[in-house]
């Protein structure tokens, strides 16, 4: 699975690429406040988003989606300050 957005500015519209579809798809809006400078990453078939900012706010959230439920569910936050422009990497 592939994730790229936001695809607009300061809104959530997510698409997905998997192998079983072969083709982009608009999943379900991440139900939290709009941001910028997030990072997303993917890790045994669910996509996470992390972090970013939105004007003088920094978030410090970590939300979960399921492609097979097609829902994001929140997770347990970081516990330091809200991060902008985080960053992900894969070992």
């Amino acid at each position: 699975m592939r994730i790229i957005g936001p695809i607009a500015s300061l809104s959530f519209i997510f698409v997905i690429l998997t192998k079983t579809i072969g083709h982009w798809q608009e999943i379900a809006p991440l139900p939290s406040s709009s941001r910028v400078a997030a990072v997303a990453f993917t890790i045994k078939g669910k996509a996470y988003v992390f972090g970013g900012c939105k004007k003088s706010a920094d978030f410090r959230d970590l939300w979960m989606y399921d492609p097979v439920t097609n829902k994001w569910a929140q997770k347990k936050s970081c516990p330091e300050k809200g991060l902008r422009e985080p960053t992900s990497f894969r070992s």
